[in-house]
């Protein structure tokens, strides 16, 4: 293992490893602080196949050639989904403990994408490892921490201290024989729901609910979208996502002096609080609103319901 590893070698390991498909089984150990929470499961993978078991040995999914079988909580039966029409994409874009790699596409933008200093050799179950931090876009609050082994690229740990969560592997069996059959589910199976179209009416109903409060066709082609189960009907505050010439964060709830705890966690480079006769807003956003667009936005938000 060298002393040192440039962050763009260190994207050449996790992306690519040694060159050969990857095959191993792993048992992983995931923690939430917050909840005390804790539990573990075990990952057998080859390639681009994956079974995912409890320690009880439950089967959570399966990624096979052609499916992706699914137990969702409380089913008795998984859900059959074609691989080739889903991808199903880790919070954090191939860096899961267990999971699929990284692509070298996954590197652009700033989502966790560049390291707040050099990587530093560590030493983890017992083999040489380089820790590393990944810094935050400017809307999330801390950065992730990653363990990344030495020899392979696999991710060993990956933690958000700032949260206190955190998952690692508790052991891990390299260059595993893993047969075709881990890769199939032969039992009971029921056909996905159409999700397009369950989307495509949840969004219709988060536009309907804004249209009705007087909140559409704002200035400065400010366009919002109700974040998912954030809004009140009997108060009328809600939290949406907007974009226009930036992107950001608008939320509002009824006029008080008490703290605004949904304000929580809101890290925009640039924020905006003000109130009207009925309401407390917030905007935060990752461009500045100069004076002008600032009360615009203002003005096209004073006669909402």
């Amino acid at each position: 293992m060298p002393r040192t590893i440039t962050w763009p070698e260190l994207i050449m390991l996790m992306v690519f490893g040694t060159g050969a498909e990857d095959s191993f089984v792993a048992e992983v150990r995931a923690r939430d602080e917050r909840e005390a929470d804790e539990y573990g499961y075990r990952v057998f993978r080859r390639g681009t196949l994956a079974r995912r078991e409890g320690l009880d040995g439950q089967v959570h999914f399966i990624d096979g050639e052609d499916y992706r079988w699914m137990r969702y909580v409380g089913d008795e039966e998984f859900t059959a989904f074609p691989r080739e029409r889903h991808v199903f994409a880790s919070p954090i874009g191939g860096l899961s403990v267990g999971g699929d790699r990284p692509s070298l596409s996954r590197w652009d933008g700033n989502d966790f994408t560049r390291p707040t200093g050099p990587a530093e050799p560590v030493e983890f179950l017992e083999r040489p490892a380089w820790s590393v931090e990944l810094a935050p876009p400017a809307h999330k609050p801390h950065p992730i921490q990653l363990v990344v082994d030495a020899e392979t690229g696999l991710v060993l740990r990956q933690a958000n201290a700032g949260f206190g969560t955190y998952t690692e592997l508790v052991s891990l069996q390299l260059d595993a024989e893993l047969p075709d059959e881990l890769f199939v589910w032969d039992g009971p199976t029921r056909q996905p729901i159409n999700r397009e179209a369950e989307h495509e009416r949840d969004m219709a109903n988060r536009r309907a609910w804004l249209a009705s409060r007087g909140i559409t066709d704002l200035p400065l082609a400010f366009v919002p979208e109700l974040m998912p189960h954030v809004w009140d009907d009997a108060t009328g505050a809600f939290e949406a996502s907007f974009s226009t010439n930036a992107y950001g964060s608008l939320i509002r709830r009824p006029r008080n002096e008490e703290p605004w705890p949904e304000l929580d966690g809101q890290n925009w480079p640039h924020t905006y609080r003000w109130s009207d006769e009925r309401w407390d807003w917030f905007v935060g956003c990752d461009r500045h609103l100069d004076a002008d667009r600032l009360a615009a936005l203002k003005a096209g938000l004073t006669d909402s319901t």
